[in-house]
């Protein structure tokens, strides 16, 4: 490195508290739970910046889920920035999708499932990444040597199945991940492609009466993928969708929705956002200890939901709205809200129910898991 290299250590550590309606439905369960949790990050630019090594693990102690108490390794990688090149290799985190309640594009990393419910914490995923931006579009290759298997809460963690899951925590070498991404924009339409081969993130979940648990098995799959968002004044229109084979039967799925922005209501500052969504996935249910269950409770539903940005100095917001089954009428409501405290802090609320759970349906695992949360974070 020359002595024109720059570095940073950034990050953040908290608490959080969760607090559940209902009484606990097994003995080694609590009707409160409290963690703390540590994320630093490091990094180091050399070479007029087009250098960059980034280093960035999690680790969580919580009081009742020992599953719960983990450590990740969120990001460790180096990046190289040419003209109209980019390389990257090591442990990475990679988004792709556009809409609000699920994101089924999103596949290059693993879910870290005792994080949160919602699936939106995703664990560092081992990969080499190289991005070709153009006047035609950004192209992206991904290889994934490593596969990692999704987390779940413990036997004595609440949010989880009636029967715990079995997880293998490491990092396994089985076959090599292939994936790839086209995306472009044109005028107000923004657009992306995308391809996957190799093993699927998604476990199917099996019975296994000699161990009493649930096994998490990852088929291979192949999937392409398309997302998109046109912008049109205080309109968005946002579509994901999918067709997968290997995952048992080939199927296809889809989440489209749109949003419309009141801003500066009656010249308040505050903006007022309106979204609704609608989800349709045709994967087929499996058998789990001999009686059909579905893989995703996203099969036929609607959602609708309000944003809330006061747009204050405490940049405070809200997000608020259900996911409604149009067949059994099952419900998922949430609300989460952020706010700072002073110049370094945040808290963070979020409350979660389900209701007229369907006994096929995964959500029907958290039928007594309505939770309120509150996160406080200290940023470095």
């Amino acid at each position: 490195m020359d002595g024109a290299a720059q570095q940073a250590v950034t990050g953040k550590i908290g608490f959080e508290l969760r607090g559940f309606a209902k009484a606990p439905a097994f003995e080694d369960q609590a009707r409160h739970s409290a963690s703390v949790f540590f994320q630093p990050e490091f990094f180091v630019d050399w070479a007029e910046g087009s250098h960059r090594i980034v280093v960035s693990p999690f680790v969580r102690l919580d009081a009742n889920d020992s599953n719960r108490s983990h450590f990740d390794i969120r990001e460790a990688y180096w990046q190289w920035y040419g003209h109209s090149l980019e390389i990257r290799a090591g442990f990475a985190r990679v988004f792709w999708g556009v809409t609000e309640t699920r994101h089924l594009v999103d596949i290059i990393n693993q879910t870290d499932g005792i994080e949160g419910p919602d699936g939106e914490v995703k664990l560092g995923q081992p990969m080499f990444q190289a991005t070709w931006i153009t006047d035609f579009g950004t192209f992206e290759a991904f290889v994934m040597p490593f596969f990692r298997e999704r987390t779940f809460p413990g036997s004595d963690g609440r949010l989880r199945p009636l029967i715990p899951v079995g997880v293998d925590h490491r990092i396994r070498h089985e076959r090599i991940d292939l994936a790839v991404r086209y995306s472009r924009y044109f005028g107000s339409i923004d657009f992306g492609i995308s391809g996957f081969w190799g093993t699927s993130r998604e476990p199917i979940l099996a019975f296994d009466p000699t161990e009493a648990d649930l096994n998490a098995e990852y088929p291979t799959i192949g999937q392409v993928g398309l997302d998109a968002q046109w912008t049109s004044g205080s309109w968005l229109t946002k579509l994901e969708a999918i067709y997968r084979s290997g995952y048992g039967s080939d199927f296809a799925a889809l989440v489209s929705g749109i949003e419309y922005t009141f801003a500066n209501v009656n010249d308040s500052g505050i903006d007022v956002g309106l979204l609704a969504e609608f989800h349709l996935d045709g994967r087929s249910d499996i058998l789990l200890a001999g009686q059909p269950f579905q893989t995703t409770p996203f099969d036929d539903d609607i959602f609708g939901g309000v944003r809330l940005a006061l747009n204050d100095v405490q940049s405070t917001s809200v997000l608020a709205g259900a996911v409604v089954d149009r067949g059994s009428g099952e419900t998922a409501v949430f609300i989460e809200a952020s706010r700072r405290l002073g110049s370094r802090m945040t808290a963070d609320i979020e409350i979660r129910s389900f209701n007229h759970t369907d006994t096929a349906s995964p959500l029907y695992f958290f039928r007594d898991d309505a939770y309120a949360q509150l996160q406080i974070s200290y940023f470095f």
